[in-house]
């Protein structure tokens, strides 16, 4: 499945199918983000960010507390690991992330985009039953690329 993230990079998200349905909206705060499904109304994924360290966060599928993800210090890519086994990596400059299962299998790819029409990422899912756990970890991924944007 192919998702389309839409919004400011200062504010909150739309989330679409490739047939612009929306899907899902974000609410933010500093430190913390949830998405909300649009069909449901319930709350889907959530992250925290853990107020004793800058790149640690709790996410949360469907309330419950699921993993806990941390930054890796890397000086040519940007990874982080979840102690599901789960890994993110990513180039350089945080534009493109390709996203493992505990297995090492390539279950996603997002690809953040220079923001035009108020298009972030593209999100190509490859493994549509691990969609919760990806939704989260793009929304942290957008949250490390919003406090990074802002340092500039």
């Amino acid at each position: 499945m192919k998702l389309k993230v839409y919004g400011k990079l200062f504010g909150n998200i739309l989330i679409t199918n490739e047939n612009d349905e929306k899907l899902y909206e974000s609410k933010y705060d500093h430190y913390n983000q949830k998405l909300i499904s649009l069909k449901t109304g319930e709350e889907v994924v959530a992250f925290k960010k853990k107020l004793s360290t800058n790149h640690k966060y709790e996410i949360y599928l469907h309330g419950q507390l699921a993993c806990l993800l941390s930054k890796e210090f890397n000086i040519f890519k940007k990874s982080y690991y979840v102690d599901n086994g789960y890994k993110v990596v990513g180039n350089f400059f945080m534009f493109d992330f390709s996203v493992f299962d505990e297995s090492k299998n390539q279950i996603a790819v997002i690809e953040r985009k220079a923001v035009t029409k108020n298009l972030l990422y593209d999100i190509n899912v490859l493994d549509d039953s691990k969609m919760d756990i990806l939704l989260a970890l793009m929304l942290v991924i957008h949250n490390e690329v919003r406090q990074t944007d802002s340092a500039i």
